[in-house]
């Protein structure tokens, strides 16, 4: 080619390679985010080898998290203060990890160090021995430490326990004896795991998906299933004391169809074993087997999606366009199907592509749908432990738009938080909703927030509620009650309405069907408080209004009382009683029926396979034909750099919050010590404060046991009893307070323990005297109240005995448990004790 004609033909390359960079930043660049898929996880993972047993896998936190209800792991130490940090899949290099440990307030520093990583059996360890000895029984907090190349600092937590006589490693032997019995199956597999079940006959056992200690030995070793491990992941110890061992074990399990293709399984085990010298002890068992949704599983004819073995039948489902759109959360994953576009689009997922990956397969989020319009926009949150993407190890809550059309999430803000993901999930339930302003109210640890995503401002807009005076609906409603009425607030507007109540009359909310909402009326004459502090409120009507305040219909009938009310879809379903004396005798439950179901809905449906047992199946009606499998689309991310702090309020109650743990999950949380001790009985579970101290634990109180240094204190007349049970409790505590000043205070005797003991005060008053030994058991005595209404101080107990101290004699005393424990009862049960 001749130069006159390639001179020019450059110049024309350059011009024209300008002109696209000048455009493509004029008009895409400049006026759109980053657009990209989600990036995979690259924190390391760690875990912990004590003994034999490599347990406790670890994922790193870059933002805070309240130390205090972190409860994910322990280590359990059993002959010295040694154990090795497991470094897995790190993507760059790490020489050394750094470890503070905490005191049991979980706040103060006990000891720091560092420990350098080598190679050992193909595995990076660090070999790290603790300098201060710990106290037998205690558990403490342990922050291990990776600065990354970036200068990040990435936070692993777990808690450590030292005791001799824990003989963890015996029940862990047989925890892994029972488990691979269980996958083995076959006669002896099926021999193994029989001698420890016990079957019962209401256990219908057609189902993998939950198979626990009650299930027959066929169904525990996984029926016709014949699995295959595709990964097993390290034993994590949820709870751990003398004999007695709480250990989750979890793996990705496949099984391969008559076609050849494969199902994927996260199983979920749980044991609570306890040791003997004689034999091993399995207490309670229990297992979840949740399918991974494979987007083309397509019965054409019965025109269905397999969602397959799954323990949740209830999905987060929203439809349009008559279920031609329908957006639903499984495995927390969010999907939407379209049906025109014969697509399955997988809007956001943590997971990635193998299910095996530990970096990955970590369920510390959740998933709400706030809505869908019709043209399949969504708006959605992503709350708790941020797995991968922007966000990578941070704690709080994303708030999303997902753009149909373009299949693209565009991330409106994402707000930082220290409660950890099982906490929250309570709260989110009950308020989270993102309006047309793209202004976002959220409720969380006793507070309700507004967060302003253009303005970049936010406000507390009440604080220290009780969930149960909290409702919210999803097209922009939420309701506060207190003792002044109800107030409705529309949160596109910030509208707000009034519902009062008569004199002598209290008002309590019930729900939102909608934007109608439903309310009960009582009589305040008919409240009555407890010893332990909670509320009997019997409601003469349930009434029903609509968003402009007018009343759709009323629920009263003589003489019959609601004693609870709750909300279900197109229906009120109420509790009911009739009152006799003093007492209310329960009658049937009634319902509200006022809204008809709309016709043409996906339903959901069992259907039986004979190596899988019941199959979940999503029914679309007739008119959307799903005649074929559809192609998989993986939505695309848009960066945002909307970064929402909050200096969140202190939630003054937090402190009187019971949270009960079982089957190493948090089970609920409730502000009565009674009703956490029998949900815990019967989960059998433990029940903490928000400082993690024991108020209770399940199957640990031994046969007999005595509270020691509990000295007698005599009172000079019996109206003091009480003042003078709160020296003995206070003296045992190294703490010199005399009951003269303790009997000047005001107040009640709940008021008065919080006085003197704070945070570790705890009324156990209307728990039964059986569970209230569980704190002598402990090294710890309790103040009871006898039935001529003097108090006195259990110190010790055995089968049929227990002693008490009578501040009024001032004598130590033995009795009959069996007559004590009626003498107790005939005064309401009324307990109080203190956490260590």
């Amino acid at each position: 080619m001749k130069l006159d004609k390639i001179i020019p033909a450059a110049v024309f390359g350059v011009v024209f390679i300008i002109f696209v960079v000048i455009f493509n930043y004029m008009f895409i660049g400049r006026n759109s985010s980053a657009v990209s898929e989600t990036s995979e996880a690259t924190f390391p993972v760690l875990s912990v080898m004590t003994g034999e047993n490599e347990l406790n896998s670890m994922h790193g936190y870059t933002s805070e998290i309240d130390k205090n209800l972190i409860r994910d792991s322990i280590v359990p130490l059993e002959t010295d203060y040694d154990f090795s940090v497991i470094l897995k899949q790190a993507k760059e290099d790490f020489s050394s990890i750094n470890y503070t440990v905490y005191e049991t307030d979980n706040e103060t520093v006990r000891e720091t160090g560092i420990a350098s990583f080598k190679t050992e059996d193909k595995m990076e360890l660090a070999d790290i021995t603790l300098k201060k000895k710990l106290r037998t029984g205690n558990v403490y907090l342990i922050d291990l430490t990776l600065e990354n190349e970036k200068g990040v600092d990435i936070h692993y937590y777990t808690r450590i326990k030292y005791g001799t006589e824990l003989h963890f490693s015996e029940c862990m032997e047989f925890i892994n004896e029972f488990h691979d019995a269980a996958l083995d199956g076959g006669t002896t597999g099926n021999e193994y795991v029989s001698k420890y079940l016990e079957p019962s006959e209401s256990n219908l056992n057609n189902d993998l998906s939950k198979v626990d200690i009650h299930s027959n030995n066929d169904i525990v070793c996984y029926a016709g299933m014949k699995p295959i491990v595709e990964r097993e992941f390290p034993a994590t110890v949820t709870e751990i004391t003398e004999d007695l061992s709480s250990v989750e074990k979890q793996m990705v399990l496949s099984h391969e169809r008559s076609n050849g293709d494969k199902e994927y399984f996260l199983v979920t085990e749980y044991y609570k074993v306890r040791y003997s010298f004689s034999r091993m002890y399995l207490l309670d068992y229990e297992r979840t087997q949740e399918e991974y949704f494979q987007y083309d599983a397509v019965d054409s004819a019965r025109n269905r999606f397999r969602i397959g073995t799954t323990l949740n039948s209830e999905k987060d489902l929203h439809t349009q366009n008559d279920c031609e759109l329908a957006a639903f959360v499984q495995n927390n994953q969010l999907w939407l199907y379209d049906y025109q576009e014969g697509q399955m689009i997988r809007v956001f997922s943590f997971l990635g592509e193998d299910y095996r990956d530990i970096q990955n397969n970590y369920n510390e989020h959740g998933i709400n749908i706030l809505k869908m319009d019709e043209n399949g926009d969504m708006v959605f949150v992503v709350y708790g432990y941020m797995n991968r993407g922007s966000h990578e190890g941070e704690n709080g809550i994303c708030v999303y738009r997902f753009d149909c059309s373009e299949r693209v999430n565009k991330e409106v803000m994402f707000i930082p938080a220290q409660i950890p993901y099982e906490n929250m999930t309570e709260d989110i339930e009950k308020l989270v909703y993102l309006n047309e302003d793209d202004c976002f109210y959220f409720y969380l640890d006793g507070s309700i927030y507004r967060v302003d995503a253009e303005k970049n401002e936010y406000a507390s807009i009440e604080n220290n509620l009780e969930p149960e005076n909290i409702a919210s609906s999803d097209d922009g409603y939420f309701a506060i009650s207190d003792e002044d009425g109800i107030t409705i607030t529309n949160m596109e507007n910030d509208e707000q309405k009034k519902i009062s109540g008569e004199k002598g009359e209290t008002i309590l909310t019930i729900g939102f069907i909608g934007s109608d909402f439903v309310y009960g009326v009582a009589d305040s004459s008919d409240i009555t408080t407890s010893s332990d502090g909670s509320t009997e409120t019997p409601m003469k009507q349930i009434i029903i209004v609509n968003s402009d305040m007018e009343q759709l219909t009323q629920y009263e009938k003589s003489g019959v009382y609601i004693m609870s009310a709750e909300t279900q879809e197109n229906a009120v379903r109420m509790t009911r009683a009739r009152k006799s004396g003093s007492r209310y005798k329960s009658m049937s439950d009634d319902y509200i029926h006022y809204k008809e179901d709309s016709d043409g809905k996906i339903t959901f449906e069992y259907s039986y396979s004979s190596n899988l047992y019941n199959q979940l199946y999503m029914v679309f009606p007739s008119y959307v034909y799903v005649n074929s499998a559809p192609r998989l689309v993986n939505a695309k991310e848009s960066a945002a750099d909307n970064y929402q702090k909050i200096e969140y309020e202190t939630n003054a109650s937090r402190n009187k919050i019971c949270y009960v743990y079982a089957k190493g999950k948090l089970q609920g949380s409730y502000t009565s010590v009674k009703e956490a001790i029998d949900a815990a009985k019967d989960n059998a579970g433990v029940v903490v404060n928000s400082k993690q101290d024991y108020i209770w634990e399940k199957g640990v109180a031994k046969q007999y046991a005595k509270a020691a240094n509990v000295s007698v204190v005599k009172v000079d007349k019996a109206s003091q009893s009480f003042a003078g049970c709160m020296e003995m409790l206070l003296k045992a505590n190294s703490k010199d307070i005399s009951y003269e000043e303790i009997a000047k205070q005001e107040g009640s005797p709940t008021e008065i323990l919080d006085q003197y003991f704070g945070d570790q005060a705890v009324n156990l008053s209307g728990c039964s005297l059986e569970d209230v030994l569980y704190y002598v058991s402990e090294g710890r005595p309790f103040i009871a109240r006898r039935s001529n209404g003097r108090y006195v101080v259990v110190m010790s107990y055995n089968s049929t005995k227990i002693r008490y101290i009578d501040p009024v004699r001032g004598e130590s005393i033995q009795a009959d448990r069996s007559d004590m424990e009626k003498d107790f009862k005939e005064n309401g049960n009324t307990f109080y004790s203190y956490t260590d």
